[in-house]
């Protein structure tokens, strides 16, 4: 089973952004912990993104926010 967290972890990486199942607006991304380019991650989890967005783009971009601020 994923996890769902309200913030990413640091040192993770996004492997896809998509719409919740919670609405139109609402938005997670899956995230994982190692490197992509190897697809052999050790941990996996689901990150809400905060606010409604009307595109992937304004979602990711949201995301990206997300992370900056994480120090």
């Amino acid at each position: 089973m994923i996890e769902y967290l309200d913030r990413p972890p640091s040192g993770w990486r996004v492997l896809d952004v998509m719409r919740s199942s919670a609405g139109v607006s609402d938005w997670v991304a899956l995230m994982v912990d190692g490197p992509t380019e190897s697809w052999r991650w050790r941990r996996e989890c689901w990150v809400t993104i905060a606010g409604s967005h009307i595109s992937r783009e304004a979602a990711l971009d949201a995301l990206q926010a997300m992370m900056a601020t994480r120090h």
